[in-house]
């Protein structure tokens, strides 16, 4: 197959939308580039059967082969553009040898002048032609997820922590319950008010875990409720599908990388915003931040039942931290915030579990997902109320987070989680207060 054929048939798979993430030098011009994500594929597929479990076990439909088949290709014609453009050099420092004695190499020099601009044409049509490839090849890369954790469960979920007795019985639904004693005004998924003694459980809630976190030296910050699409795919969300993000601006073209959404400022994309593109002073680390506030997000799925694990919006309490690229800096931030939890949720007297979550319910820049989970009685079982993600440098890597240390940039790890959901919380209580009535 010739060279502009192979280009043509990459070119016909390339998605109608462009990345915001990975913008290509064609379309510079047009679009604001605020970074280039660092991409490791030669990195990854230097452990392939490692990574193909990886892909397997979280069932992800990645075939390697084809992707790193994109990515020779890619190479292959920066390989070719650079031999193209140095011999265009040569030919250049050629011809002014030549020049110098103009009347007796006049022949010459206007045969390597015509040379050279035949390269030149050449390199400009083979540049224009490669960036389809190029969008190809960096997107596919950047979708293979991160690394697994040795810790992260194959296919079930497995649970390092218990507290207290699971309830036995079952009990009226939440809604029900808070409904019938005035405790909300829900209009729908979008638009819920928590008021009287749920009003006061929301706020009493928050400043127990606000005041905690504080004692544990984690730095409160005010964080921005909206992210560009940079971010959002950044944090390896779809930024065009309104199933994933709220969108809340858009320009006139449909697909558009300068799009604003509507995500909380209690959320990954928040904290992220703030760092991206950020070089940290390395005497800094560990970073531990954290921000009570909002997330805003669609329906996890089409649910017209009335519940209050189901909302477009959480009240949550949300931690970030940052270390140096060392597992055990990185372990001894994530074994100190686990304590933190128990200790927290412990005092609150219900009953609930800690457990790391199977690969195939990560996201993509997840190693690792603990998952804090209060038992429904109506429902009878497990409700997510929090979790912690292990990143590594996942993160890092695509939105640009670094250090120097040694005059070596490197780019740090990264644990986040929101460590209450206030309203699944108070679904669980409202039912567990119910059985205690009874």
């Amino acid at each position: 197959m010739s060279l502009i054929r192979r280009i043509s048939h990459i070119s016909a798979n390339i998605r109608q939308f462009s990345s915001a993430l990975y913008i290509t030098g064609d379309k510079a011009s047009s679009n604001f580039v605020i970074l280039l994500p660092h991409i490791d594929f030669e990195e990854r597929m230097e452990n392939k059967a490692e990574l193909e479990e990886n892909i397997k076990l979280r069932q992800k439909h990645i075939s390697l082969d084809k992707y790193w088949k994109h990515w020779g290709f890619y190479k292959h014609l920066l390989e070719k553009m650079e031999i193209l453009n140095a011999t265009k050099t040569v030919i250049n420092e050629h011809i002014s040898e030549l020049i110098k004695d103009a009347e007796k190499n006049k022949e010459e020099i206007e045969k390597l002048q015509l040379h050279a601009k035949q390269m030149k044409l050449h390199y400009k049509n083979l540049k224009e032609f490669s960036y389809p490839v190029e969008e190809v090849a960096a997107l596919n890369a950047l979708s293979i997820p991160n690394i697994l954790d040795k810790r992260t469960p194959d296919t079930e979920k497995e649970i390092i922590y218990n507290c207290l007795e699971k309830p036995s019985e079952k009990a009226r639904s939440h809604f029900e319950i808070a409904t019938s004693s005035n405790l909300l005004y829900y209009l729908n998924p979008t638009f819920l008010v928590l008021q009287n003694d749920a009003a006061f459980f929301e706020h009493s809630l928050i400043n127990y875990f606000y005041d905690s976190l504080l004692n544990y030296s984690y730095v409160p910050t005010v964080n921005s409720s909206f992210a560009r699409s940079i971010i959002v795919e950044g944090c390896c969300t779809d930024y065009l599908n309104p199933k994933e993000v709220f969108t809340v601006f858009e320009n006139d073209t449909k697909y558009s990388t300068a799009k604003l959404h509507f995500v909380g400022n209690s959320s990954l994309y928040s904290f992220m915003a703030y760092f991206a593109k950020f070089s940290i002073q390395p005497n800094y680390f560990p970073i531990k931040f954290f921000t009570s506030g909002k997330q805003y997000h669609p329906l996890e799925e089409n649910n017209t039942e009335r519940t209050l694990f189901n909302l477009n919006q959480y009240s949550t309490v949300d931690v970030f931290s940052i270390t140096k690229n060392n597992e055990a800096d990185t372990e001894a931030v994530f074994q100190d915030l686990i304590k933190i939890i128990k200790t927290l949720y412990d005092s609150l007297g219900f009953h609930y579990q800690l457990a790391y979550l199977p690969a195939n319910r990560l996201r993509n820049y997840e190693t690792l997902r603990l998952s804090i989970q209060m038992f429904s009685s109506h429902l009878q079982d497990y409700v997510e109320v929090g979790n912690v993600s292990l990143c590594g440098d996942y993160l890092s890597k695509r939105l640009l987070v670094t250090y120097n240390e040694e005059k070596v940039r490197k780019y740090p790890n990264i644990i986040y989680g929101s460590v209450i959901n206030v309203q699944k919380v108070l679904g669980c209580v409202l039912e567990y207060n119910d059985l205690s009535r009874k």
